[in-house]
């Protein structure tokens, strides 16, 4: 029972890893650039080429590498990733070697600008504004140091309720 626990515990973690993904790159495609429609007629054209190129179904005598091609060539179309669809395509139909990790890190400092943007939003750096207004910052002093007040006089009500008791704080 416990193994079984276990194993459904892993099955479990691992789909909400595969979400997670999918919600982190959905927020990613969110934040870039939309396509114009002549940017999404080209990603369409240059996809339809590269499936009837690669696709196994289409195509039985495709090795491994073009299959792997293929699929990333699906999940550029599906980020609407005009840039690795331009790298697939040149490499597939132009027969040219393309430097698809180039386009990958491209990728990746847009993932970064968007996780510093996310970062930027959190605390502390959301208190950017409160901070620039000295008339709210002053007042929030002031809020601080009558809590401060209380919190004193708590202590010295505790300190001098257990010296009645004639134990020593």
């Amino acid at each position: 029972m416990e193994t079984e626990l276990e194993t459904e515990f892993i099955e479990y973690e691992d789909k909400i890893r595969e979400r997670t993904e999918e919600v982190r790159k959905a927020l990613f495609r969110l934040e870039g650039e939309a396509l114009t429609e002549e940017q999404a007629s080209e990603l369409r054209d240059m996809y339809t080429k590269i499936v009837k190129r690669l696709h196994p179904d289409l195509n039985p005598g495709v090795d491994q590498k073009d299959i792997e091609t293929f699929y990333m060539a699906v999940n550029a179309y599906k980020d609407a990733d005009l840039d690795k669809m331009r790298a697939i395509y040149w490499m597939v139909i132009d027969g040219q070697e393309a430097v698809i990790p180039e386009v990958d890190m491209k990728a990746r400092i847009m993932e970064i600008r968007a996780e510093i943007e996310m970062i930027e939003r959190s605390f502390p750096f959301d208190k950017r504004e409160f901070l620039k207004d000295a008339e709210a910052v002053a007042e929030r002093n002031r809020e601080l140091d009558e809590m401060m007040d209380d919190y004193m006089e708590q202590i010295e009500l505790v300190n001098g309720a257990i010296s009645k008791l004639g134990v020593r704080p």
